[in-house]
C-alpha cells in the first residue's frame, strides 16, 4: 500500500517537474522529471514482472 502511493507520488512528482520545466525554460529539471518517471515506471514493470 505505501509502495503504491510512493510510486502515484513520485510520477506526479515527476510529470510535474516535466511540465514546470518547460514552463521555465528549463532543461535540467526536465531531465530529473523524466527520469523520476521512468525509476516509477521501471519499478512498476519489474513489480508485475515478479508477479
Amino acid at each position: 500500500m505505501v509502495v503504491k502511493f510512493l510510486q502515484v507520488l513520485g510520477a506526479s512528482l515527476g510529470a510535474f517537474a516535466i511540465i514546470f520545466g518547460e514552463a521555465d525554460d528549463s532543461p535540467g529539471l526536465q531531465g530529473i522529471g523524466l527520469l523520476l518517471v521512468l525509476a516509477v515506471f521501471f519499478s512498476l514493470f519489474r513489480i508485475v514482472k515478479r508477479n
